[in-house]
């Protein structure tokens, strides 16, 4: 939703001092597909492991081997090391949406109510 509502700041603005509209281009195909995908990969793991953590911190913390590398892979994009293309970005979308349903059936099976509720 941020990225929306700065793409429509920038069309604007950046339309009225450049005489016309540059933006969004086939790279935002870089943030727009595997930001959610990677969100949900976060938050499944975090389902999957609450059942066996003793506490939130414990089932948050999980989740950080899934953001470390994406952060990578921001930090690398600054700086202009791994420069991706649209295809790349899309290769890597296809490949964590798969991730993202083996993780989601694991944490559905793995999940049990009752340990979770009796520990509230």
């Amino acid at each position: 939703m941020s990225f929306l509502v700065c793409t429509v700041l920038v069309h604007v603005l950046a339309g009225l001092l450049f005489d016309g509209l540059f933006f969004p281009t086939w790279r935002c195909v870089l943030v727009l597909l595997p930001a959610p995908l990677i969100g949900f990969l976060a938050a499944s793991v975090i389902v999957a492991v609450s059942g066996r953590s003793t506490t939130v911190q414990g089932a948050q913390g999980a989740s950080v081997p899934v953001v470390l590398p994406v952060l990578a892979l921001v930090l690398g994009q600054a700086t202009g090391l791994p420069l991706f293309d649209v295809r790349i970005a899309l290769a890597a979308s296809a490949a964590v949406l798969l991730v993202d349903l083996a993780v989601f059936r694991l944490a559905v099976r793995s999940f049990a109510r009752e340990p979770v509720i009796t520990r509230l």
